[in-house]
């Protein structure tokens, strides 16, 4: 019989809202910000930025943000609501 250990199990995700996006004017468009919220923090993210040490945020919209799972590169789509 083979037992799992702790560490060898998939960790859940942590929680994650999306709760605003900020946004400035940038010479080649819009620069958006990530405003995410997660384990009682608050995180402001751009493109190619890490939020918490298990994501990173690959692309974000006028009311959605993209993150990528640096673990297994699984996407979750956080959307303002």
């Amino acid at each position: 019989m083979i037992e799992e250990t702790p560490s060898s199990r998939p960790s859940a995700p942590p929680s994650l809202r999306l709760v605003g996006i900020a946004e400035d004017e940038g010479t080649d468009g819009p620069v958006r910000t990530a405003i995410i919220s997660s384990m009682g923090q608050l995180f402001f993210a751009k493109v190619g930025e890490e939020v918490t040490r298990r994501y990173r945020v690959e692309n974000i919209s006028g009311d959605a943000a993209v993150l990528t799972d640096v673990g297994d590169s699984s996407s979750l789509t956080l959307v303002l609501k």
